[in-house]
């Protein structure tokens, strides 16, 4: 509806405006040609009123030729008729994972485009959507030299596509544009941030000859690297990327929209996951699956006696907010074959922010069709784990 709002409004305004404009100066010339005729005194009125409209009439001439040179048609119209419904903040979202944090933005339905320095080395970086809800991509591709990354996910969200196709030669000195993406991650919470600065030029890039980058006076802070650059009508012009002294860089949209269709999956981190090998093995398996939000071949892991007893929806409903677990340790409980030990940290997405958990406990693991899975749990939550914990484990 908003949408629909937005594009009468843009159709109308300029016949509104001159309908408008045109009747008042016919009003007020008719005013001034017949009013000194009625006396002396109003002869002076006239003068007086003919002067005034030539101060508003100027002014108005002049504003709008500004507005136009300042932000060109496209944009002027934008200026007089965007509203807050319509701002891209509303639409970025944040990319969270184990090493770094960034923003990116839906190129279309089901993906996000980001920077590839923002999801490089990990397995599984996690979306949080404007609304809050977490959400895990299936697939992740990318292009290292062009620092970009594209992640799919199997849910649609057209509400918040921002489209790369734009024009690519429309950029011209000065003119205004807004960077967006989430400042320091989540250390701050609320939506994104938006930051505005001027277009200054577009630049070779040396580490790849065949690309470019926008330069900009916006001043780009960690966490906003992957959101989007746009004019003033939301257009994405480019991606958020670098930023140094005030001044910052860009990739431009049109490189990023031609590109995205040879991005590969190659130097992705994998897991190899072996679940028939031992006990041990089943129960990384179960927590990188976690990791993954691949909740299917987790659950599958669980043994059928343990699966009688807790429905798929009612046990996916204990792991929506994970962001990450981190196995600290497993190993064989000494004398046992089929009990495993394990010591984890779960990073969980709350309130708009992260909170870690400690558990510790044995899983009793027992063969079924080929694979060991994971029959009875005894694990429990370590409010305050002691010093001696090792964080440096392999994260999962």
């Amino acid at each position: 509806m908003s949408m629909l709002k937005t594009i009468v409004k843009i159709i109308l305004f300029p016949f509104k405006f001159i309908f408008g404009l045109t009747i008042g100066f016919f009003v007020v010339l008719f005013e001034i040609l017949i009013y000194p005729f009625q006396s002396f005194r109003h002869f002076w009125r006239a003068i007086f009123a003919s002067i005034v409209f030539a101060i508003i009439s100027f002014s108005l001439v002049f504003n709008l030729s500004y507005i136009y040179d300042t932000y060109g048609l496209n944009n002027a119209i934008c200026f007089f008729t965007n509203s807050d419904e319509d701002s891209p903040a509303k639409k970025v979202v944040r990319i969270i994972g184990d090493y770094s944090e960034g923003s990116g933005f839906f190129i279309n339905e089901n993906s996000v485009i980001t920077n590839y320095h923002v999801i490089e080395g990990e397995p599984s970086p996690k979306i949080i959507l404007p609304s809050g809800e977490l959400i895990s991509p299936t697939n992740l591709t990318h292009d290292p030299n062009l620092d970009l990354a594209l992640l799919q996910v199997e849910s649609n969200h057209p509400d918040l596509v921002m489209s790369l196709e734009g024009p690519d030669k429309y950029l011209e000195k000065d003119l205004p544009v807004f960077a967006y993406g989430y400042p320091m991650g989540t250390d701050i919470r609320g939506e994104a941030t938006e930051a505005k600065g001027h277009y200054i030029a577009t630049r070779d890039a040396r580490r790849n000859s065949d690309a470019s980058l926008i330069q900009t006076d916006i001043d780009l802070v960690e966490g906003m690297s992957g959101g989007p650059l746009t004019d003033y009508c939301g257009q994405v012009v480019g991606i958020n990327t670098l930023g140094v002294a005030g001044l910052s860089m860009f990739i431009p949209a049109f490189t990023a929209s031609y590109s995205i269709y040879s991005f590969t999956d190659t130097k992705i981190t994998k897991l190899d996951l072996s679940p028939e090998e031992s006990p041990i093995k089943a129960v990384e398996a179960f927590y990188s699956y976690l990791m993954l939000r691949r909740m299917a071949p987790a659950y599958d892991l669980l043994s059928s006696s343990y699966r009688a007893n807790a429905t798929y929806e009612e046990w996916t409903s204990r792991f929506s907010d994970i962001l990450s677990v981190q196995i600290i340790k497993t190993e064989l409980v000494a004398g046992e074959t089929d009990k495993v030990f394990v010591k984890f940290l779960t990073r969980n997405w709350v309130s708009d922010s992260i909170d870690a958990h400690f558990y510790e406990g044995v899983w009793v693991t027992k063969p079924e069709d080929g694979v060991y899975t994971l029959s009875r749990s005894m694990i429990k939550e370590i409010d305050d784990p002691p010093s001696d914990w090792d964080l440096t484990g392999p994260e999962f």
